[in-house]
């Protein structure tokens, strides 16, 4: 069994991990609160990072965070974002800006497919800006 990549960067690891674009301020913004050492593959999809100091790992996803252990903590990494309880872990999540959490009435919030850059592969954001930029 081949260990899960080690990303070099967080830009590595959102352009790899499909983050999407318009979700990597947001990211950026939350590792730089906790404090991440590494940034590792997660299955097809998404980031595990590791924390400098101790505690549990991020799960960065393409919509949300999770693995932070406090309502309080996820609030201090995202004053801006909604909170929930992962009740399987006794931990906290937040859902980024651009996400696939259904809402109220259980509908997918879709959006049309961006252009793609063809250098970097990344969408490119509405504003035609890209990972090249």
């Amino acid at each position: 069994m081949t260990e899960p990549a080690i990303y070099s960067s967080l830009n590595e690891a959102m352009r790899l991990g499909n983050i999407p674009w318009e979700n990597h301020a947001t990211v950026t913004g939350i590792v730089e609160a906790i404090g991440i050492q590494s940034f590792h593959a997660h299955n097809a999809y998404g980031i595990r990072a590791v924390r400098r100091e101790e505690g549990p790992d991020l799960w960065i996803a393409y919509g949300d965070t999770s693995g932070f252990t406090s309502k309080e903590e996820a609030r201090r990494a995202a004053p801006e974002l909604p909170r929930w309880p992962d009740r399987k872990k006794g931990q906290w999540g937040v859902t980024h800006p651009e996400n696939r959490h259904r809402d109220g009435g259980g509908t997918r919030r879709d959006r049309p497919v961006g252009e793609k850059c063809p250098s970097c592969f990344t969408e490119k954001a509405s504003n035609g800006s890209c990972l090249c930029d």
